[in-house]
């Protein structure tokens, strides 16, 4: 589980539920499963976000809570281990955790005011809300903090606008309120840490200073001059001219550098007979020449006296060179390359003890180079050094810092902190889920990175780290063959240049986000069902079942007899992600999304793809038949695509000579070889009758 993706919270997707603001935080709402559901997590959910009872998006979103409490019941109900590794991990989260509920909370959001304090202001003063009536506390809470921080720092905000005065002596109060309480957040933000690991008397503990000199006695290849060259050379801008000048090559430097200071068009150099100097590989060449692809590749092995060929720069000038002397690398002193040696040692990773101590508060340990090590393990893509231990101890210093601060002003004990940390304790819980599923089914963690060793990843055959590659090979191992036939055939192209296989993987990423989503989706679903619910609110009892396969059909049912067709179409392509193993309902739900998008004008590119996949992926299905017949008039009639139209109809005649739609093919394959005269006819006729 990766630490970002466990603690980037964006609360502005969260929405209200219908019950926000009532009853105690630790009023108990509902059990799922073993897991319990509290006022607190339906106001946690509620936060960030305005207008939460007119949301549509209102019993998604608590369904969504709803439906990981069940898959978290049903993993520690079959892999207890996972609440072990959970245990471990919090270990290292705690921190960040109160770090959360300071800054995003306490601080950003309360205003460094507690619940209780903007509660009493806000009984208090309730005729300044008076148009917000119909509004909760929990909905106030911000504009209740920001009246009330103004009300406590009347002497700062004086002194703030005065200092602006130019600014704000044309705007309306509400701008400059606005604007002084953005400063104090902005220098929160960038200063807060700093004060408090100077108030909490968090230090950074020395480190045994690495051996400099035994680092570049053990590396000293890497320690050594650029290979160089000194040459000469003759420039021109036309390379048929300069290859004119040198149809008889110079037999030494002498008749080059004659000829150099007669044709070369580089003045500076002709000056001294086409003279540039000692060169180093890689790097740019003087006097004004630039970059030359080659030139070091062209001398190699050669001895001096040797000519290039024509070379062209990076100015896009045309150059023929002299070899004068070839300068090998040579080892560089210590003194010398004591710099260098200091930025490769921050890059190694200096071997400490697990319970060295990196930093301290008030003289007690607080980072221990076990708890940089953990951060590497969350983030495997994160490579141990000492320069990134350095950064790490930087952040759990400041870390610890916002901890303490939480922890004196009890915001351990806080309802948003409880709530988080069972928000993300669940969210850990799904996440381990799949790999734990993975391993059930034989996938374990050595057997993938034997199939990374022997193949690569196999989506993307660029990647060349295991823990990146980890899950691409997992999802191309397990991939349902439906999906995979049914993304190929339905963007098929005859005309691809891409061999089968690769079509077939491109088809794979294609739909690979969408898989990946649906497959959580679709544990979310089966845990529900198998949960028991209890719920102890009238307001949220509400239908909880919609990823069922019988849901999502009555769904789609529903949605395209309002002629909302996009919708209904979206459910039945929910159902293909949900359950790709049921051949039957997959082809089924095939077959409807085509004739839906076919039949009622609505997307007939999309369509005839839909029909294409369906008769590919089931030949003899008694529709196979009508779906070859309609891709082929869609094509013909919808898509003016004749020549594409005119295979498919073709290949209809072939599969089925006797199909009642024999005639009907017959006169669209004509009406396509006379390019529409059979149609023209038709209609001229039926005009004049």
């Amino acid at each position: 589980m990766k630490l970002k993706a466990l603690l980037s919270l964006s609360l502005a997707s969260m929405f209200f539920s219908a019950c926000n603001g009532v009853g105690p935080k630790d009023e108990l709402v509902a059990r799922i499963g073993s897991e319990n559901l509290y006022q607190a997590d339906l106001d946690f959910i509620a936060l960030g976000q305005r207008d939460w009872d007119r949301s549509p998006a209102y019993r998604d979103e608590v369904q969504k809570a709803f439906s990981k409490a069940a898959l978290t019941s049903l993993a520690l109900s079959k892999y207890p281990e996972i609440e072990k590794k959970w245990q471990e991990e919090f270990a290292l989260l705690e921190t960040r955790y109160l770090m959360i509920a300071y800054q995003r909370f306490f601080s950003m959001g309360n205003m460094m005011f507690s619940d209780e304090q903007l509660r009493n202001y806000y009984q208090g003063h309730q005729s300044d809300f008076a148009s917000d009536s119909m509004k909760s506390f929990m909905e106030l809470r911000p504009s209740i903090a920001f009246r009330m921080y103004l009300a406590s720092n009347a002497d700062s905000l004086m002194v703030f606008k005065r200092n602006r005065l130019a600014q704000f002596q044309n705007a309306d109060t509400a701008s400059a309120d606005t604007a002084f309480i953005n400063e104090v957040k902005h220098s929160w933000a960038k200063y807060k840490g700093k004060e408090l690991i100077e108030k909490y008397n968090i230090k950074k503990e020395p480190i045994p200073e690495p051996d400099l000199k035994a680092y570049y006695d053990a590396h000293q290849s890497e320690f050594m001059t650029v290979p160089a060259m000194v040459v000469y050379h003759i420039q021109s801008a036309d390379s048929a001219k300069l290859a004119k000048k040198m149809t008889k090559l110079p037999q030494d430097s002498a008749a080059f550098m004659a000829l150099a200071s007669k044709f070369s068009e580089n003045q500076e150099t002709a000056a001294h007979g086409g003279f540039v100097g000692k060169v180093k590989k890689d790097y740019a060449l003087p006097y004004g020449i630039g970059m030359v692809n080659g030139l070091f590749h062209v001398f190699e092995g050669k001895p001096a006296g040797s000519v290039s060929p024509i070379l062209k720069s990076s100015q896009n000038a045309y150059h023929v060179f002299y070899l004068a002397e070839q300068v090998p690398a040579e080892q560089k002193s210590f003194d010398r390359a004591k710099k260098s040696v200091e930025t490769a040692v921050k890059a190694v990773n200096y071997d400490l003890d697990s319970n060295f101590v990196l930093a301290s508060m008030n003289g007690e340990p607080v980072v221990r180079e076990r708890d940089v090590w953990g951060l590497y393990k969350m983030n495997p893509n994160v490579t141990p050094s000492n320069e990134n231990r350095e950064r790490i101890v930087d952040m759990l210093m400041e870390g610890a810092a916002f901890a303490a601060e939480a922890r004196a002003n009890k915001l351990d004990k806080s309802w948003e902190y409880l709530a988080l940390v069972r928000q993300g304790h669940r969210d850990y819980v799904c996440d381990m889920y799949k790999d734990f599923e993975m391993e059930a089914k034989g996938f374990t963690e050595d057997s993938l990175r034997t199939l990374f060793e022997s193949g690569g990843d196999p989506l993307n055959p660029t990647v060349r780290n295991f823990s990146t590659a980890r899950n691409d090979i997992y999802d191309y191992m397990t991939y349902p063959k439906n999906l995979e036939n049914w993304m190929y055939y339905r963007s098929y192209n005859s005309k691809s240049n891409l061999s089968e296989k690769r079509a077939h993987l491109s088809a794979i990423m294609r739909n690979l986000t969408d898989y990946r989503k649906s497959r959580m989706d679709r544990y979310y679903a089966d845990a529900w069902k198998e949960a028991k619910i209890a719920l102890y609110r009238d307001s949220l009892n509400f239908d909880f079942y919609g990823q069922t396969p019988e849901n999502l059909v009555k769904s789609a049912d529903s949605l395209y007899k309002m002629r909302l067709v996009s919708l209904a179409v979206g459910k039945l392509e929910r159902l293909r992600n949900l359950y790709p193993e049921q051949d039957s309902l997959f082809a089924w739900a095939t077959f409807q999304i085509a004739q839906m998008l076919g039949e009622t004008d609505e997307d007939y590119e999309k369509a005839q793809g839909e029909y294409h996949a369906f008769y590919r992926m089931y030949p003899d299905h008694p529709n196979a038949e009508k779906a070859l017949f309609s891709r082929g008039f869609i094509l013909d009639e919808n898509l003016k695509r004749s020549d594409e139209a005119l295979e498919v109809l073709e290949e209809f005649q072939q599969k089925y000579p006797k199909s009642e739609l024999k005639e009907s093919v017959d006169w669209l394959v004509e009406n396509i070889k006379s390019n529409g005269k059979l149609a023209d006819d038709l209609m001229k006729k039926i005009s004049e009758e």
